[in-house]
């Protein structure tokens, strides 16, 4: 019977000591992408000549000829309004280009000034 009372106190002992009443917090396995909603979007040119690059009417930077922008992160599903502007090498007007692009999430896209 002493035996019983002493293993039945120890296990109720441990039993109390491993549990702290409170739950662990949940971990989000989701890529940061997801977390984020966020997309990787690459403007690539293909002229020989320098670009101004304006997405959704923001100026992004100048592409040079034959180069791209990479690893532009942008806001996941939905359509984003590109427009690239000849920045030098044109006899009167510079050639503008413009396009859509709809990016998905965790999604590359690509985009080519042609």
């Amino acid at each position: 019977m002493k035996k019983a009372f002493i293993l039945l106190t120890l296990g109720l002992s441990l039993f109390f000591i491993g549990c702290d009443g409170s739950d662990p917090e949940p971990v989000d396995n989701r890529p940061d992408c997801e977390k984020n909603n966020t997309a990787i979007l690459q403007v690539s040119n293909s002229f020989d000549n320098p670009y101004d690059l304006y997405i959704d009417k923001k100026h992004l930077g100048v592409i040079n000829g034959g180069a791209a922008l990479s690893n532009i992160k942008v806001p996941s599903d939905r359509v984003f309004e590109i427009k690239a502007i000849q920045k030098s090498g044109y006899v009167i007007y510079p050639t503008i280009v413009e396009g859509e692009t709809n990016v998905k999430s965790c999604s590359n896209s690509s985009f080519v000034i042609r």
